[in-house]
């Protein structure tokens, strides 16, 4: 499974608007390989299997249905290209899953169901720092709060098993 990189509008739409029609192996929609590097900014909680996106050396930002006691101490991984082969790749840092707060008004995982949960977002505090490096970088989040533009396309980054049956297509 390897990180992929997809395009898909931010005006998200509640699941399966576009069923998933093939048996081959399942990606992000439209996804691609994408290189060790290329987003820096990308986090992944591997004992979870859920990605996030590196607010400061030490927090993330992920969703809400990722978080709970139990994963406290698990790995939570910068730098990789591929999920499988972390150890011993220049670049890649491990640190422990410390703690973590989820929206207040988050009720829970509905995923299961594919139904999509409001307020699906979480912080997560690793226990040391990481190491600003080519391959682990703070994501640039714009200061102005501009509405989007509903067309707007953006990037979505993760190791994909959800595919296109929850991003909408024309």
């Amino acid at each position: 499974c390897f990180l992929r990189r997809a395009i898909a509008p931010r005006n998200w739409y509640p699941p399966l608007i576009v069923p998933h029609l093939h048996n081959g192996p399942i990606q992000i929609f439209g996804g691609h390989d994408a290189y060790q590097g290329q987003f820096p900014y990308f986090v992944y909680l591997y004992d979870i299997g859920c990605g996030g996106t590196l607010l400061t050396p030490k927090l993330v930002l992920t969703a809400a249905h990722c978080v709970d006691d139990s994963r406290i101490g698990g790995k939570v991984v910068m730098g990789l290209d591929n999920d499988q082969k972390y150890v011993n790749i220049t670049g890649v840092q491990i640190r422990k899953f410390a703690s973590y707060i989820a929206h207040k008004d988050f009720v829970g995982d509905n995923l299961k169901n594919y139904e999509y949960n409001l307020n699906d977002i979480a912080i997560v505090e690793v226990d040391e720092p990481f190491d600003l490096t080519d391959y682990a970088q703070l994501v640039n989040i714009k200061a102005n709060d501009t509405e989007l533009q509903e067309l707007y396309w953006t990037t979505i980054v993760g190791f994909g098993p959800f595919a296109s049956e929850y991003l909408y297509s024309t």
